[in-house]
């Protein structure tokens, strides 16, 4: 597995703290005091001040979360995608959309790690038990196109092309030339999907409109999801619902 060594850890966090220090500038005109000598906590209530207090404390949670070796793939990377703090083990109560949304999650990531899609580092234990590596859990929420959050985009790719030359590369890691064939496939599964959907409406037009005649994205995967194993076989896409659901909705919103 790929390791984040200590050193790696501290040019990481110093480059954070620059961004900070230069970034409070922006309150600093007019100011006597020089940014530089200002303490990191005086930066980080500055922060507060100029991005609001979720973003920071979102930009805080990623910051931990990135440096760490691996992470456990379905309670600690699926919601760290979706942009949920793992942490909060009350959303698993009190969310329903949460819920549904990590049920969507874990059920694809069971398919690409049973098709070797997802390299996690122990696929022989039992899903709740995989682990993976942060790099790899970002570049298959990429290519599977899962929304993430801005913040933990732009953090993951400053560590792979800033912070490169230091970590030790294994065969767990995701090569370009893997990036290349996931993309490929997923193109595949994009393209059958979306003439799925044109079969799907051009067999049944009237059961894919609402009362006003307007076709309507749920009424098209109601269909996809009870006939799907006709036009997939036992080779379903490898795309979130949410995924498929964006993507449909995507090309029924353009008709005019």
């Amino acid at each position: 597995m790929m390791k984040i060594t200590e050193a790696v850890k501290k040019i990481f966090h110093k480059t954070i703290n620059n961004v900070y220090l230069k970034s409070s500038c922006l309150l600093q005109k007019g100011r006597s005091k020089s940014p530089e000598k200002q303490t990191i906590q005086d930066i980080r209530q500055r922060e507060l001040e100029l991005y609001g207090e979720e973003r920071v404390n979102q930009q805080r949670l990623y910051e931990s979360w990135v440096v760490k070796d691996s992470w456990s793939l379905m309670s600690e990377a699926l919601p760290l995608l979706a942009g949920y703090d793992p942490g909060n083990k009350s959303l698993l109560k009190n969310d329903e959309k949460y819920r549904n949304k990590m049920i969507d999650l874990s059920r694809h990531a069971k398919q690409c790690v049973e098709q070797g899609l997802l390299p996690v580092t122990n696929p022989e234990n039992k899903p709740e038990d995989w682990h993976i590596h942060p790099f790899n859990a970002y570049r298959w929420a990429a290519v599977s196109r899962i929304e993430m959050p801005e913040i933990l985009t732009t953090l993951m790719e400053f560590i792979t092309k800033t912070v490169k030359q230091p970590v030790i590369q294994d065969d767990s890691i995701i090569k370009p030339d893997d990036t290349d064939n996931y993309t490929r496939e997923y193109d595949e599964d994009r393209e059958r999907i979306l003439g799925t959907a044109l079969a799907i409406l051009a067999s049944y037009s009237e059961r894919c409109r609402n009362n006003n005649g307007h076709v309507q994205t749920d009424k098209i995967l109601e269909i996809l999801n009870e006939k799907g194993k006709f036009w997939f076989g036992n080779h379903p896409p490898n795309l979130a619902n949410d995924a498929i659901r964006d993507l449909i909705d995507k090309w029924v919103n353009t008709v005019p």
